[in-house]
């Protein structure tokens, strides 16, 4: 111990000291700022993942740069050897294929050594498409032998979109389309269309198309014209409908009118069910009816304020929901007299219509309340009986029509759920959401 003491203290000693922590301190700045291999790691398999449009590396980014792709290969060069080579092969594989879209860009938009459909540039000829194949890198690769098929393939898919383009110029040159000649237009439009939709994508046919979906636009105009006149015979419906097109852009038009749903909710206000029901019609942006209770408004006026300030209609539900087949008529009257005042002094709002409590009361109270509308329904939602939102959302759904009056009740859970999963669907199957009266059903009682 003395030795070493004495040591440390000796010129020699003191110099090693130093040194000994010189290198102690770079070992810890290393440590400290350079990456670990792990580290190293994920920065090159992440500046890799950025090149490709895909989890599993294989398709190259559009808009990807020789300077990524540079950056990748730098990142992989700082990893040790046995690191290297499964990422050197992805950035080889990155590099080649860069080049080749570089040589085919001029040709095909996009990837199209991935594309599941090449995609053709406008102005493209046969001599380009030539150049560009003697431009190819002369290497065995998937990815040129790949371009090699593209190029070949090319030609005749230009010769068949020129083909459509020539059609598509021929009907969009049709002068004058009456009922005596609309038939063979619409046959000669549907002809174009089953073409056109092998097609529909490619950048070569966009000025077409362009053309083609204005023509489309007249003609429906001139079917809807002339429908004004008059039907028209059935093999002329038949074709106008077996066009996608044609069928799409007339519907909500006297020839395709859209289903219609009334949506009306009985029994309410209810402060705990009604809030949710007007948060699920605002957030899909459709309207309905809420036949109230008399007694219920003068409990919660604010929500009838509410009912009527979010543009739905609010309705007369009587006062205290007798039946109206077992009362007189100075009960019934008074049901209803009681009611609109309630709800006029609650939101401002006279109502029109009214919905018989039970559906009972026939014409013998429609007669009665004949300054009013009778309103009641040709689809139950029987969410009274079924008491589970499954079962109700099955129901309505398995009723569906083009003219539909749902009756339903703001007063339980089970209703709130089913019409938060049925209101969405309606509207993607291209329902229209009207009111009781705007519907073709105008039934206003029940047989007795």
């Amino acid at each position: 111990m003395k030795f070493i003491s004495e040591f440390i203290k000796s010129d020699v000693g003191k110099i090693l000291l130093s040194v000994l922590g010189m290198f102690l301190v770079l070992g810890v700045l290393y440590s400290a700022f350079y990456p670990s291999e792990e580290e190293r790691l994920q920065a090159a398999q992440e500046d890799i993942s950025i090149l490709f449009e895909d989890q599993n590396n294989q398709v190259l980014r559009y808009d990807v740069t020789q300077e990524e792709i540079q950056q990748a290969e730098t990142s992989v060069k700082k990893l040790p050897s046995d690191s290297r080579k499964e990422l050197n092969t992805t950035v080889d594989e990155a590099q080649t294929q860069f080049e080749v879209l570089e040589v085919l860009s001029p040709v095909f938009a996009g990837n199209p050594l991935m594309d599941e459909v090449p995609l053709v540039r406008e102005g493209v000829t046969p001599d380009l498409i030539a150049q560009t194949q003697s431009a190819l890198p002369d290497e065995d690769s998937e990815y040129v032998a790949k371009a090699n098929e593209l190029l070949n393939q090319a030609p005749g898919k230009l010769k068949e979109m020129d083909a459509l383009r020539s059609d598509i110029e021929n009907f969009t040159s049709i002068e004058t389309v009456t009922r005596s000649n609309l038939y063979e237009v619409i046959q000669l439009a549907n002809e174009l269309t089953d073409q056109a939709g092998h097609f529909t994508d490619q950048p070569y046919m966009v000025q077409a198309y362009d053309a083609y979906h204005l023509a489309m636009d007249n003609l429906v105009a001139t079917i809807i014209n002339g429908y004004s006149y008059g039907n028209y015979e059935q093999p002329t419906l038949d074709a106008i409908f077996a066009n996608p097109v044609l069928s799409e852009r007339l519907k909500g038009t006297p020839l395709n009118p859209s289903p219609q749903i009334a949506l009306t909710f009985d029994d309410g206000p209810n402060m705990e069910y009604t809030p949710q029901i007007l948060e699920i019609l605002a957030e899909n942006g459709v309207k309905a009816t809420f036949f109230v209770y008399g007694a219920y408004v003068d409990d919660h006026p604010e929500m009838a304020g509410r009912i009527v300030e979010e543009g739905h209609i609010i309705a007369n539900h009587s006062y205290s929901h007798p039946d109206f087949s077992q009362i007189s008529d100075e009960e019934v009257i008074q049901e209803i007299e009681w009611t609109q005042e309630s709800i006029v002094d609650a939101t401002g709002v006279a109502p029109s219509l009214y919905r018989m409590p039970f559906g009972a009361g026939g014409p013998r109270v429609v007669s009665l309340l004949s300054d009013m509308t009778s309103i009641i329904w040709n689809v139950d939602s029987l969410d009274w009986h079924l008491q589970d939102a499954e079962l109700i959302y099955q129901n309505v759904m398995a009723n569906l029509s083009n003219d539909m009056l749902v009756l339903m009740h703001d007063t339980a859970q089970y209703t709130v759920d089913a019409v938060a999963r049925f209101v969405p669907e309606l509207i993607e199957q291209g329902y229209e959401f009207v009111t009781p009266t705007e519907l073709d059903f105008q039934h206003r009682f029940f047989a007795e």
